[in-house]
């Protein structure tokens, strides 16, 4: 379907930013993407390199406390393998022509204290953890990096972002807002089975960043179809590994219309590092407590996996897909979505 061409000079630079030292290529922080500092390099300018903040941080936490810098160098390489072959799944099941290239290595990445302050916000570390790490006095520290062609598919005048975004996180739930929400929750999360139907304005009043897509499909049958076929495919790939398509960020997934002007689809950023079922002790506590506080890792894994697979799900309701992700714990049908969404939300603050 695609007839976007990758530049051959480009995959050889990616390997020989990935080879060499990476001080040579005086990388730029460029900005911060989810949870990701993502970094320029000059001389390539058609490669961006992106870090995980969790294991940034990891890395500058052993280099503060003297800690065994080779186990974790070899922590990273075993993680580096691993996202090699979750990314050469996710090529299987949507088509290479789908999946931004990418490759990955361990290497040594530039500090500051700037950037481990925002790091820090972002993720919402304690006190007693951020105190520690602002003793770091180095310039480099060994992290994981993916190196990524840019996207140039994200400033294509036509793109339409499939982004979830957070439904529980509103500075006002209000009445109306909460109907919604149960009414999509119910439909797309707990009753499966009775394939009840999911209304556009509910759907669009929880993720409002869908209304763009959720408008052009009623009107563009094309594009329609080239929806339904991600819808069917993220479906598949769920239900048969476990992992969801992380489509919470902004541009994670995009569609757009190709040099032939017909509707295409990129994952940029689509891999998630955690599988579904790391969030199964969550979801059962709260079935089964009356409060709950979630750790912030526990949350952002509930929140992200559950706002990611309503989407999915409720998409293939109104698209007509008999299929569902039926991946989720059936302790999550016997909670109230109302109760869900106060965990989620009293977690998070």
């Amino acid at each position: 379907m695609s007839n976007e061409k990758t530049n051959p000079n480009v995959l050889s630079n990616l390997s020989q930013v990935e080879n060499k030292r990476i001080q040579k290529y005086q990388p730029k922080l460029e900005g911060y993407g989810g949870r990701q500092v993502v970094f320029s390099f000059p001389d390539h300018p058609n490669i961006v390199g992106k870090v995980e903040m969790k294991p940034l941080l990891q890395a500058v936490e052993v280099a503060v406390t003297g800690g065994d810098e080779a186990e974790l160098r070899a922590q990273f390489e075993s993680d580096k393998r691993d996202r090699e072959q979750q990314l050469a799944v996710l090529q299987n099941y949507f088509g290479s022509e789908h999946v931004l290239k990418q490759t990955f290595s361990v290497i040594k990445i530039p500090v500051n204290a700037d950037i481990l302050a925002s790091v820090q916000k972002i993720i919402g570390d304690g006190s007693e953890r951020v105190s520690q790490l602002q003793s770091f006095e180095g310039e480099y520290v060994w992290s994981s990096i993916s190196f990524q062609e840019k996207a140039d598919v994200v400033h294509n005048p036509s793109k339409i972002t499939l982004t979830a975004g957070l439904a529980e996180l509103r500075p006002v739930v209000t009445p109306m807002y909460q109907s919604a929400y149960d009414r999509v929750t119910r439909a797309s999360l707990y009753n499966l089975n009775e394939q009840g139907t999911v209304q556009v304005a509910d759907l669009e009043k929880i993720h409002p960043f869908l209304s763009k897509l959720l408008e052009s499909i009623k009107n563009d049958e094309e594009l329609r179809t080239v929806v339904a076929e991600f819808v069917t495919r993220a479906i598949k790939y769920t239900n048969e590994t476990g992992t969801i398509v992380d489509i919470i960020g902004q541009d994670n997934v995009v569609f757009f219309r190709d040099e032939s002007n017909a509707w295409d689809y990129k994952l940029i950023d689509a891999l998630y590092d955690q599988p579904i079922s790391a969030v199964s002790n969550s979801i059962t506590r709260i079935a089964e407590q009356e409060q709950v506080t979630l750790s912030l890792a526990e949350d952002a894994s509930l929140r992200n996996t559950l706002n990611s697979i309503r989407v999915i799900n409720a998409l293939a309701n109104i698209l007509n897909i008999s299929a569902r992700i039926t991946a989720l714990p059936t302790a999550l049908s016997t909670i109230e979505p109302a109760t869900l969404m106060t965990a989620i939300i009293t977690s998070a603050y």
